[in-house]
């Protein structure tokens, strides 16, 4: 049995390796207890996501909520506890709830409390409460000062030990605590013993040189009688520094952490923006959020606005934000590290030319950096012509003009078709010219990847010109992770049009290039793709399949927004082949994401296939036609014309399904429109 306790404090690392030991405990003879405070834990929280992941992936788990005690479940651990019946113990069963409220934990100190100052006695064999015992008595009216009176048996030195362990976390190394309190390991052996004895700590048979509190109010209790906490906070850090001077792995939080508390302002910012990095990268968004605005306020409070790495952490941040779905947040957040970038280069540059590092090249290409990144926030809040706006601005800047003729689209289009084609067949010849991208290069094919996908909704033309272009020009300097991206985008196009061959090819290439730069990202939304293939080649079976591991490696991800794309082709499979019930169940899930993650247009994909499963059922209420109205209304307003094309259809088939011949009509002759 393994059991982990306070998942409320718990990162999405933590979760998602957490994930991963539960897919391979089926059939094995062991047992996964955890346990969170649900007053804590919201629908955003990694811990619900967990939970959303595990039941979607049919994995077994009982979520029991633990309840604050009744009086036959408080009559049963008094009695338990004395060794008396429960009809016995009924009185102070009732007394012992009444005041703490029906928590266990509380129940147990106060019944130890009472213990000891002879309220609850033993007499001839028998346990006895004398209810008139507790007019003299001061017994404690909360946790924290039942804790604090178990200890006024422990010697100050005792308490002043504890009081530093507590400081150090909940998990105390040895060493360290040796370190802080300038005593000897052997010699703080003692009060460890005597506190183990008193049951305020636990000593963990796996590690030899480390104790834990038994619960986090007995450590708050301890943290409360420290007086000048950040002096320790400070020395602990120093200490850990000390004993860890390559500074690396998880040590890192600490650090972080600590000289937070203590108020050392710049090796506070020096780590936590460390810290931040690591957490981004092991896709802990709400982790490295967290670390990030604790470094952005030593940066403003310090007055460091101008430093370079303080746009460098705003443009990190406000890509943390768009991953985490807080889109408003990373929209301001970029707007601001735009006018800071842009006030930085001006500044740097000169009439006579400007050193390397404040080029206007390179200028340019760092306001294009950031303009692409707002333009994803845009994109996943809804605001598609907002989004497209800001490229081409960004893309003009950087001398990449998008053609707005039809005209000069369609020839250019074909001419880069043709080019295309050449490097199918000729490849060695015709194209992988030149050196890799340069950080330039990498930000236009980022960014044209992206109007390739805005201009997907509502312009088929620029979406085939932008696609062709940036292929060509990826694929003269293959490989690239840039080209795996934009193959993946290759695959709907193709599709669409349809030529089913050739998007098998984009998919195939995408699919190797993202296992070579190992991108789970790119070949998470490949299985996607390939699942809408799948589905439009009347092959739903393998379409779900796609869509399961694309879904199940976009959800460790946390890329909301993808994760949307996995679950509509999900839904356009379920469509076709699973039952009903089963395919609400999912579009309730579906539904619920979209919420949640804050995303417009995947919301109205969820509305509509929740409309379309109900009419085809007939149970047909005004509440879901409101939704699908709702999923067409703002299909128009995203530009999304053939998903808001599709919720106009299937809200004409709800007015039929009512007889409701009128609406049914007006919405027809809006489709024809």
């Amino acid at each position: 049995v393994i059991f982990l306790e306070d998942l409320q404090w718990s990162d999405e690392g933590s979760c998602e390796l957490l994930e991963r030991l539960a897919v391979k405990l089926d059939g094995r003879s062991l047992t996964l207890i955890v346990s969170y405070r649900d007053t804590e834990v919201d629908s955003s929280h990694p811990v619900s996501r967990l939970k959303e992941v595990l039941k979607s992936g049919e994995i077994g788990f009982d979520d029991i909520q633990v309840k604050a005690f009744e009086l036959e479940q408080t009559k049963e651990i008094v009695s338990r506890v004395l060794l008396e019946p429960p009809e016995r113990v009924e009185r102070l069963a009732d007394y012992l709830r009444g005041r703490t409220h029906g928590n266990p934990f509380f129940i147990l100190e106060l019944l130890r409390t009472m213990v000891e100052e002879g309220v609850v006695r033993y007499e001839n064999g028998r346990c006895h409460f004398d209810a008139a015992e507790l007019e003299r008595v001061n017994l404690p009216d909360n946790i924290v000062e039942a804790v604090l009176r178990r200890m006024r048996d422990l010697p100050e030195a005792d308490l002043q030990v504890l009081s530093f362990a507590a400081v150090i976390g909940k998990q105390v190394e040895l060493g360290l605590l040796s370190a802080l309190t300038n005593r000897q390991t052997e010699d703080l052996l003692g009060s460890i013993d005597r506190a183990i004895e008193h049951q305020v700590l636990a000593r963990d048979i796996a590690e030899e040189d480390s104790v834990s509190f038994v619960h986090d109010r007995v450590r708050e209790a301890f943290y409360s009688r420290v007086n000048d906490v950040g002096v320790l906070h400070r020395q602990i850090a120093e200490a850990l520094e000390v004993q860890n001077p390559k500074a690396s792995g998880s040590v890192v939080y600490d650090l972080a952490y600590h000289f937070s508390q203590g108020n050392v302002s710049q090796k506070a910012l020096d780590y936590s923006l460390q810290a931040a990095e690591m957490a981004a990268q092991s896709t802990a968004h709400d982790l490295a959020i967290d670390l990030f605005e604790k470094a952005r306020l030593i940066f403003e409070s310090e007055r460091m606005t101008r430093d370079e790495r303080y746009m460098g952490l705003l443009e990190q941040l406000g890509e943390s934000y768009r991953i985490s779905g807080h889109y408003d947040d990373a929209i301001r957040t970029l707007q601001r590290c735009e006018h800071l970038v842009r006030r930085h280069h001006a500044a740097h540059s000169s009439p006579e030319g400007a050193s390397p590092k404040g080029s206007p090249q390179r200028g340019s290409s760092d306001i294009a950096r950031v303009l692409a990144k707002m333009s994803d926030a845009y994109f996943e809040k809804g605001e598609a012509t907002k989004a497209a706006t800001l490229i081409e601005r960004a893309l003009k800047g950087l001398g990449l003009e998008i053609p707005q003729n039809r005209v000069v689209i369609m020839v250019g289009a074909a001419w880069q078709l043709f080019k295309h084609l050449a490097h199918m067949l000729r490849p060695r010849r015709w194209s992988r010219r030149f050196a890799h991208l340069t950080e330039r290069e990498a930000t236009i094919a980022r960014m044209m990847a992206r109007l390739t996908y805005i201009y997907y909704f509502n312009d088929m033309e620029k979406t085939f010109y932008c696609a062709m272009l940036n292929t060509n020009f990826l694929e003269n300097h293959y490989p690239s992770r840039q080209l795996a991206s934009q193959y993946g985008l290759g695959g709907p196009l193709w599709i669409s049009m349809p030529w089913f061959w050739k998007a098998k090819w984009d998919l195939d290439r995408c699919m190797e290039l993202a296992r070579e730069f190992q991108d789970t990202h790119a070949e998470a939304r490949c299985y996607s793709y390939l699942s809408f293939r799948a589905r439009t080649m009347n092959r739903p079976r393998e379409g779900l399949e796609y869509c399961a591991k694309g879904i199940r490696m976009l959800r460790k991800i946390g890329e909301f927004y993808d994760l949307g794309v996995g679950y509509v082709f999900r839904e356009h499979c379920n469509s076709l082949m699973t039952p009903s019930s089963q395919a609400i169940d999912e579009n309730k899930e579906f539904v619920q994401m979209s919420r949640d993650g804050h995303l417009d247009q995947v919301l109205s994909w969820a509305l509509m296939f929740s409309g379309y499963y109900v009419t085809l059922r007939g149970e047909i209420s005004e509440a879901v036609l409101e939704d699908v109205r709702e999923s067409a209304e703002m299909g128009l307003r995203l530009n999304d014309r053939p998903s808001a094309l599709l919720g106009l259809a299937i809200l004409a088939r709800g007015y039929l399904r009512r007889k409701d011949y009128t609406n049914a009509l007006a919405t027809v002759r809006r489709i024809e429109g």
